[in-house]
């Protein structure tokens, strides 16, 4: 049911979608910005880090737009990529420039309603039609739309934009805590103390002189099957593909506990060398046997490990132990007993202990900062799609309503 006041119509009757494709190693094209579908992030309208045509050495076709163009990725429309880039310049072919018809929509409202639940599962309904998910013109310009006055689209946007602020500030806060952490990480794990030599009081010694290594079985009893993620640690095998494993397919998996560490060998952006993370929100767990599991010592503090690994402490010692690449599977060809046999330090135990105390207090507000912005990100979402089905009406002058919503 379309709201009072609200006007119901399609895409192609409000909007013009561009069309005509320039040379972009022609002037004045050459020196415009591009944005592509690799320059939009997914779902938010952020564009990231466009560049000149000519600096791309770009000279296939593509689509001219200017300060009211909104700008839309017609590929893979699950991604759901539209930005508003408020500048003159050039789209990919991938995409097209849209504009909405002045005195029906403002480019805000168009590019908030794109941005909708609504819009992109119609979209990604008309894509499925072509092997390739893209959506075409004709498909684009037979999507429903609504709409209401232009001054609520414009307290709607005030409304939002605000939420947009308290989001981006915190995220800015986010990044901020984040390399805090990176720097007391540099600082208290690789300082003058971390290297040999008379200054220091670290011990340097083999993980093998500190751990034990771990190849315990399940004993036929039920474990949750555990892989690690690079970016989050142990994570449940089939929430990550969808996947169970059973009887057979699990001969040879190793049987962690928690508290105790595990190496995953994979290469991957964070990691290049692989990682190690110690298992700590699963009381047990079975984990490939291709891990290196390990439990370390009564000399030992784990969380104070737990940071090493997590500042990649063994990147070039593991990166000296690789001497055929990367394997087809994707591991690295580092053998259990070459990786017990890399040195890490050994500080007093009662520095261990302050050390991992500084940096947990560091991981704390970090964790605390992302859930403040995760709830922001949901609240906005849903606060959208109350504003943009009328569910909720703009009705406040929009500063009074921006300011209320901030608080």
């Amino acid at each position: 049911m379309i709201p009072k006041g609200w006007h119901l119509s399609t895409f192609g009757q409000v909007t013009t979608v561009g069309s005509g494709q320039v040379d972009p190693t022609q002037a004045p094209y050459s020196d415009m910005t591009h944005v592509g579908p690799e320059n939009i992030e997914s779902g938010t309208g952020r564009i990231i880090e466009p560049k000149r045509c000519k600096e791309l050495g770009l000279i296939s076709g593509k689509y001219e737009f200017d300060e009211n163009a909104i700008v839309y990725s017609k590929i893979r429309p699950h991604l759901n990529k539209v930005c508003y880039p408020k500048f003159k310049g050039v789209c990919s072919a991938d995409a097209y420039p849209i504009w909405s018809h002045e005195g029906t929509l403002t480019a805000e409202y168009l590019m908030l309603f794109m941005l909708s639940p609504y819009f992109e599962k119609r979209a990604v309904a008309c894509s499925m039609r072509t092997g390739m998910p893209k959506i075409n013109r004709e498909d684009l310009q037979g999507i429903p739309i609504w709409f209401p006055s232009l001054k609520e689209q414009q307290r709607i946007t005030s409304i939002l934009a605000a939420w947009d602020d308290a989001i981006v500030t915190t995220g800015k806060l986010l990044a901020n805590n984040r390399k805090q952490k990176r720097a007391l990480m540099q600082k208290l794990l690789f300082g003058e103390k971390s290297h040999v030599g008379p200054e220091s009081n670290w011990k340097h010694v083999k993980i093998e002189q500190i751990a034990e290594r771990i190849q315990r079985q399940s004993g036929g009893t039920e474990h949750p099957i555990l892989m690690i993620s690079s970016g989050s640690g142990f994570v449940r095998q089939d929430e990550k593909y969808s996947r169970f494993m059973a009887g057979k397919s699990l001969d040879g998996y190793v049987l962690l506990k928690q508290g105790e560490f595990a190496y995953n060998k994979g290469n991957s952006k964070l990691y290049e060398f692989g990682c190690v993370f110690p298992l700590e929100t699963y009381h047990e767990g079975l984990v490939p046997h291709v891990y290196v599991c390990f439990k370390l010592n009564a000399s030992c503090n784990p969380a104070f490990f737990k940071f090493l690994f997590e500042a990649d402490y063994l990147h070039d010692q593991l990166g000296a132990l690789v001497n055929t690449g990367v394997r087809n599977n994707g591991l690295l060809n580092i053998k259990p007993v070459d990786f017990m046999n890399v040195r890490v330090p050994l500080p007093p135990l009662d520095e261990q202990t302050s050390i991992a105390t500084v940096l947990e207090a560091a991981s704390l507000e970090i964790k605390l900062r992302k859930e403040a912005l995760d709830a922001l990100k949901v609240q906005r979402r849903a606060l959208m799609q109350q504003l943009l089905t009328g569910k909720r009406r703009a009705s406040f002058p929009a500063t009074v309503e921006a300011e209320a919503v901030v608080l």
